[in-house]
């Protein structure tokens, strides 16, 4: 076996070739949206030194790790993947020998990376075959905390009649009141301009009373968007741009991104006949899932969120039927 690290010519295109194979395909590792990912962070003078690489065994890509050491503006030094968490996808050989070999070689890789950030990680297993992988186990065998992620997802490969039936009845009409009285636009690759980009801009900064993000960040999402890795779904009432959301998406995942609605006229369900189009329009492009966002359990153990966030996440569940859990694994102490 041999490895092939991210400075290395030919690693780009193996992996590409390695993801596009992978039963799991995160929007989150898809390479617009690792470059969006690391502008916003490089603004905050954030700074990242890739240790990503590769595992090839004849020439065939066996498993790929893809980090980073993250210096923060303070010095705290933690292995992340350009701000978001670090992951190791592995082949789905079954040969317990082989695989084996292929794990040794991983964990020596991660120890040396330990080293660097003072035990400081940000891992997300994404539970394959309902098993946690050897990175998760060598982390929890050293002392790591971990957290279970709920994710609302939607199941695409179903037919739109059991997708729709899923749906919170409450949500049904308010859906019906976008589809009658917004028009709704959606813009890919085929149809999308920078000017699209800017007046779903302008709306985040009308309603958010500030500007949260650079002009060369909005400009990222338009390159996600022409790179067939996003899309946006913006709605007009009168002529007047009054919602729009971003969803990017890996070839299996789609994932609702961000969006942006007229303060104003909230006593209207403005969003959810967006998010409605956003769901048809991942299936028609050959998404498995849709994932419309973290859910929030209000229990004694995680009280810490705030009520904002607990609505947020009732609102994103009212769209979905299924859940997904993730493990993330954190700070080893």
């Amino acid at each position: 076996m041999k490895i092939i690290r991210c400075d290395q010519p030919q690693f780009n295109n193996l992996f590409s070739d390695f993801f596009h194979l992978m039963k799991e395909q995160p929007h989150d590792y898809m390479p617009s949206f690792t470059k969006w990912s690391n502008d916003n962070l490089l603004s905050r003078d954030h700074q990242f030194e890739d240790k990503s690489f590769l595992l090839l065994d004849n020439d065939i890509v066996v498993c790929a790790f893809l980090g980073t050491v993250e210096i923060k503006p303070d010095k705290t030094k933690i292995l992340s993947y350009y701000g978001n968490s670090t992951v190791c996808f592995f082949s789905s050989i079954n040969n317990r020998k082989y695989n084996t070999g292929i794990n040794k070689i991983v964990k020596n890789e991660l120890n040396t990376l330990l080293d660097l950030v003072d035990q400081n990680i940000k891992y997300r297993d994404y539970l394959v075959d309902g098993a946690i992988d050897s990175v998760t186990n060598t982390l929890l065998s050293k002392g790591a905390s971990h957290d279970l992620i709920f994710i609302s997802t939607i199941n695409l490969m179903r037919d739109l009649s059991v997708i729709r039936s899923d749906i919170r009845k409450s949500y049904k009409s308010l859906i019906n009141w976008g589809d009658k009285n917004l028009k709704i636009e959606i813009f890919d690759h085929n149809n999308i301009t920078q000017r699209n980009i800017q007046k779903f801009r302008e709306l985040h900064i009308q309603e958010s009373g500030r500007e949260t993000r650079t002009l060369d960040n909005w400009l990222i999402q338009y390159d996600m968007i022409k790179n067939n890795e996003a899309f946006l779904v913006m709605g007009y009432l009168e002529d007047a741009l009054v919602s729009a959301g971003f969803f990017n998406h890996s070839p299996t995942v789609c994932n609702y991104g961000s969006s942006a609605s007229n303060r104003g006229l909230f006593d209207k369900p403005l969003f959810h006949g967006i998010m409605w189009k956003a769901i048809l329009h991942a299936k028609s492009i050959g998404c498995n899932d849709f994932e419309v966002g973290e859910r929030h359990f209000q229990n004694k153990n995680n009280s810490h969120f705030s009520q904002k966030e607990l609505d947020i996440s009732y609102f994103k569940a009212g769209f979905s039927g299924e859940v997904k859990v993730y493990l993330d694994v954190n700070n080893i102490h």
